[in-house]
């Protein structure tokens, strides 16, 4: 393969098929950094894919956190979670957390790594997701992409008691969506009052109309687990406001409400 990559042009194809199997022959890593930072994109983006079967796992993750910052960044971010399933997590946290909240990161390198810090379970994980998220510049973005991250890690106190500020401060509409596709199942039971409390909070934090349907629905599914007062829950389902509006049973003819 490297005297085909190194002999002179030929069909384009077969030479990206040379860079592909370069990932799997060890020692490849240095051609493939090379030809990662050639001007032929097409040899470019296979040499990036090709590393995610690096037998060095660790230096390939700088080699595309690199590349991830710049116009490749699409298939290097993709590469990057492939990589990183074969980098101990102890090396791996910080290279995340820097990833995460250092001064060059992308937007895409910032998402992907938030997913990456909690998929992998990093040492430091819930810590280095807590000082982005306390950050009030991170993008709105990357802070949805956090959220979520904080989300699958209601073993943490932290994590859930961080993102009550989803109805506060940092409220957004992506934002208030990501927590309200959370259901009952992904939790423990011990996990799911805190969540349901979490849920009441968001919905009564919700603006627009299909916002708030929406978190109507969704604590329907977390209401069994609520442990606040039941005026709250009451209140919230009598709501004149409901863009549901009032019940098929309630409406008289031509749509005339009547008293149940």
């Amino acid at each position: 393969m490297r005297e085909l990559l190194a002999s002179a042009p030929g069909p384009v194809g077969a030479r990206i098929t040379a860079v592909a199997s370069l990932g799997r022959l060890p020692g490849g890593l240095d051609d493939l950094a090379a030809r990662a930072d050639g001007d032929e994109p097409g040899l470019a983006e296979a040499a990036l894919e090709a590393m995610a079967a690096s037998d060095r796992p660790a230096e390939t993750l700088a080699v595309l956190l690199r590349h991830a910052r710049g116009r490749r960044s699409a298939v290097a971010v993709a590469a990057l979670a492939r990589v990183a399933a074969s980098v101990p997590p102890s090396g791996l946290g910080p290279v995340l957390a820097e990833a995460l909240t250092g001064p060059d990161g992308t937007v895409a390198v910032r998402k992907q790594a938030a997913r990456l810090i909690e998929r992998v379970r990093v040492p430091g994980a819930a810590e280095a997701l807590l000082r982005a998220w306390d950050d009030p510049r991170l993008h709105r973005d990357v802070r949805v992409a956090v959220a979520a991250a904080l989300r699958r890690m209601p073993e943490d106190p932290r994590a859930l008691a961080a993102l009550d500020a989803a109805a506060g401060p940092y409220s957004s509409e992506p934002l208030l969506r990501t927590h309200l596709q959370a259901r009952p199942a992904e939790y423990a039971p011990a996990h799911r009052p805190a969540y349901a409390a979490l849920v009441r909070r968001l919905g009564a934090a919700a603006d627009g109309p299909g916002v708030r349907f929406r978190a109507s629905k969704a604590f329907a599914s977390w209401v069994r687990w609520y442990t606040g007062g039941h005026e709250a829950v009451l209140a919230a389902v009598a709501d004149p406001a409901d863009p549901a509006g009032p019940s098929r049973s309630s409406q008289g003819p031509g749509g005339r409400t009547v008293p149940r």
